[in-house]
């Protein structure tokens, strides 16, 4: 709802897009083999992603299934090696993989870099924490604890002025 007031009031001529289908969410976890985390597909419901997001573009339903593909076909070429490229050193929140299929995309800069909900965490993470990938170094954080707390510092950003969607 804050989102929500945010655009009404600052970006009036931005339409907030229809939810996606509780069938299209379905298939397109079928179509990953996973399961979406019940505050992702209650988000998808509201508004199937949107262009004008603070990090880009906040990837509908569709954007999320084919997102994953990428990375899925990317990781599954005999070439590439699937291993971390996180300059931080070890992280035991996360896995030490360049991308994991259990991972679902949720936002893209257009550069290659997202966020991701993760739902295959290292010993010390939790199912559902939200990472940073970056197409260069891989992943990082986590960044969020869940795609509440995600879409909460997106509010907060906002009306904090911090963040810019255009």
């Amino acid at each position: 709802e804050r989102i929500e007031k945010w655009y009404a009031t600052n970006l009036p001529a931005v339409q907030l897009p229809a939810g996606a289908t509780t069938e299209s969410i379905h298939i397109n976890e079928v179509r990953m083999g996973l399961t979406f985390p019940e505050e992702l597909k209650a988000s998808l419901a509201r508004h199937d992603g949107l262009y004008t997001w603070t990090r880009g573009e906040l990837l509908s339903v569709d954007g999320i299934s084919a997102a994953w593909e990428n990375w899925a076909q990317m990781i599954d070429e005999p070439s590439f090696e699937n291993k971390a490229f996180n300059i931080n050193g070890p992280n035991e929140f996360i896995q030490t993989f360049f991308f994991d299929k259990k991972w679902i995309p949720i936002d893209a800069n257009g550069g290659g870099d997202g966020n991701l909900i993760d739902l295959n965490p290292g010993p010390k993470g939790i199912i559902g924490q939200i990472l940073y990938h970056s197409h260069e170094i891989g992943p990082q954080g986590p960044k969020n604890p869940d795609y509440a707390a995600y879409l909460e510092e997106a509010a907060d950003g906002l009306e904090a002025g911090d963040f810019i969607a255009e």
